[in-house]
């Protein structure tokens, strides 16, 4: 497929340059390969199949601030394929001097063999060709759960304490962390020591972490979530559409600065 000229790429891309975001930035929110994502800058959608290039424009258009409904419109536009009406066959008139009528038994005989045939080469087909699975768009919405049962850690085994461990000075749990997620939004959260979890959200969703010392938060779009330590309001980490890195929240986050 050629790569089109049509307004949506254009769109896409003006809208990314006046937010200053790269597409590895685009990358970090949305969690799709970069390389997919510069063959759609490119316009060449033929790199993955429909549905899920399809699924990447959209969540292209979402991060840029655009909205997808009317970007997949264009591209639903420009992608269609002209369609030419094919000339109606002429007619081919058979004089009466050239056409000779078949006797009657030799069409009968003629009609009986091709059905004979025919109902052998069905046969046939039906035991040596398996129907093909009708293509079915994948919608969006099973993408992406999809793409958070990946993300969605796996919880650990409770194991009992060793006798000769040390309890910790400080509480366990003393500390709550809690989001309030105002855009699509994609976050890393390591809790105290823990391994660290991957979300992505979508906008009005909430959720809290609780742990004994800090919490260190990796966010794709810092102006999207709110956070809340214990009963003090941390506000905002960045700006819309920056991505924030290793932001660490603690008992020193509560102390006014």
């Amino acid at each position: 497929m050629a790569e089109p000229t049509g307004s949506w790429i254009e769109h896409l891309r003006h809208a990314r340059e006046l937010k200053g975001l790269s597409l590895s930035d685009i990358a970090d929110v949305t969690l799709i390969n970069v390389k997919y994502l510069e063959q759609i800058d490119q316009g060449n959608t033929t790199v993955l199949p429909q549905t899920y290039v399809r699924a990447f424009i959209r969540e292209y258009a979402a991060v840029v601030g655009l909205d997808p409904d009317a970007i997949m419109q264009e591209y639903d536009r420009e992608s269609a394929p002209a369609t030419q009406s094919a000339p109606a066959p002429t007619p081919t008139r058979t004089s009466a001097a050239d056409a000779s009528a078949p006797p009657v038994a030799w069409l009968r005989w003629m009609f009986s063999g091709v059905a004979v045939i025919g109902a052998i080469i069905i046969l046939w087909a039906s035991f040596t060709r398996e129907t093909p699975p009708p293509v079915q768009e994948i919608p969006f919405q099973s993408v992406l759960s999809e793409n958070e049962r990946r993300l969605s850690p796996t919880p650990a085994p409770v194991t009992a304490p060793e006798p000769s461990r040390t309890l910790p000075t400080v509480p366990a749990d003393s500390l709550l962390l809690r989001a309030s997620v105002t855009d699509s939004v994609w976050l890393q959260i390591v809790v105290d020591d823990a391994p660290p979890r991957e979300y992505l959200f979508r906008p009005g969703a909430r959720a809290s972490w609780k742990g004994a010392r800090a919490f260190t938060v990796t966010l794709g779009n810092a102006g999207a979530v709110e956070f809340t330590l214990n009963t003090t309001s941390l506000g905002y980490l960045g700006k819309r559409g920056s991505v924030v890195r290793n932001v660490q929240l603690s008992r020193e986050s509560l102390t006014p600065r």
